[in-house]
């Protein structure tokens, strides 16, 4: 019935019921989806005036970037204690100079604690709040383009090293930009992928970001799932990368060895035994990080539907809900579209995610997982 080559004109059978489910339901998600991605191809404005209520309380919000940290009052908004730190900070992520510029917001941060007391004696929480500050007066200043904002992210790039050094600091990151780009989850997930690719953040903590509370709670919305297809693929090619290159090293060495060494040269040879080394180390870094991830998710999805699942048994509700239906069909999703690399970690997986004490309705997934292996 939602035929979206015919336009939205056109939900015959449908337009008296497609808005009376839930938020999450089926009906409304597919309308909500729908809008989203019109609204990326052109102008918000033109868009939203071409819906007409009720279907216009399903637009997406205005994709403009929030920047939480202004000093602009009014009735309803107070501003933050570190909005007086976030206008000198801006001022300095705007000087030519580069290092003077480094050491400037270096300096600027470390007053932080000034201005809220109660971070001075917690470490952790001071550096959480230096990251997320920063990327938040970063991204503010190149939200004009996508190419202002990747220009800026590598000019700032060892900035970002140098903070974030710890996956606690790195999930501060992934907060700051999730609060940034709340509303434009296109934005959101290009610039992600751009910090994965620069190694500000690693796959692992965007695991960690997509499990928390306030992602969790979004399940039901197609940027999540993106965002989690996307890092999965760039795992599976680091390693497939990894690999191949080193097998391409081997073959070239093999080829050199069995020339005259006269005329080739020992030189060569240990130059690709050199690189070969340090092949060797970056396959078994990026096969393990793969591994991580992969056993991440299914623990991760595991628990979390298995609390659904007890938590509904338990008050005597119906378990499936929109957002238990559309996590489950995504979590399987996830396990037979990479069958390829997960059925190398069968068996890890059996012994320390897919126990018998998981729920049989979730433990249902890895069967039909393992029929297409």
């Amino acid at each position: 019935p939602y035929n979206t080559s015919t336009g939205l004109s056109h939900f015959t059978g449908c337009r008296s019921n497609c808005l009376s489910g839930p938020p999450d339901g089926p009906g409304i998600q597919f309308i909500t989806r729908v809008f989203e991605k019109c609204a990326r191809l052109g102008c918000y404005d033109v868009f939203s005036e071409l819906i007409q209520p009720p279907f216009s309380t399903l637009l997406p919000p205005e994709p403009l970037p929030v920047f939480k940290y202004t000093l602009e009052e009014d009735e309803f908004v107070t501003p933050l204690p570190e909005c007086t730190v976030a206008t000198q900070l801006l001022e300095a992520i705007k000087e030519k100079k580069e290092k003077k510029t480094f050491e400037h917001l270096t300096s600027i941060l470390d007053t932080l604690s000034s201005v809220q007391p109660e971070l001075e004696n917690d470490r952790d929480k001071l550096c959480d709040a230096k990251v997320s500050l920063l990327t938040h007066c970063v991204l503010h200043v190149s939200s004009k383009t996508i190419s202002h904002s990747f220009m800026a992210l590598h000019k700032f790039r060892p900035l970002f090293l140098e903070l974030a050094k710890t996956d606690e600091t790195k999930l501060a990151v992934l907060k700051a930009l999730a609060e940034f780009y709340t509303n434009n989850p296109q934005v959101h997930a290009i610039i992600l992928d751009k910090l994965i690719r620069s190694q500000v953040v690693d796959a692992m903590v965007v695991v960690n970001w997509l499990f928390l509370p306030t992602t969790v709670q979004d399940f039901h919305k197609q940027y999540v799932w993106d965002i989690l297809e996307s890092t999965v693929q760039k795992t599976n090619a680091a390693y497939h990368s990894a690999t191949k290159e080193l097998a391409e090293t081997k073959d070239k060495l093999t080829k050199v060895s069995h020339l005259d060494e006269v005329a080739m040269g020992s030189e060569e040879r240990q130059e690709l035994e050199a690189k070969i080394d340090e092949l060797e180390d970056r396959v078994d870094e990026s096969e393990k990080m793969q591994k991580d991830v992969y056993l991440s998710l299914c623990q991760r999805f595991i628990s979390l539907l298995g609390d659904h699942l007890a938590r509904c048994d338990q008050q005597g509700s119906d378990y499936e809900s929109p957002w238990f239906q559309s996590t489950l069909d995504n979590f399987r999703q996830l396990l037979i579209k990479n069958y390829t690399q997960l059925g190398q970690y069968t068996t890890l997986l059996e012994s320390l995610a897919f126990t018998p004490n998981v729920d049989y309705r979730v433990l249902e997934i890895f069967q039909q997982f393992q029929a297409v292996l």
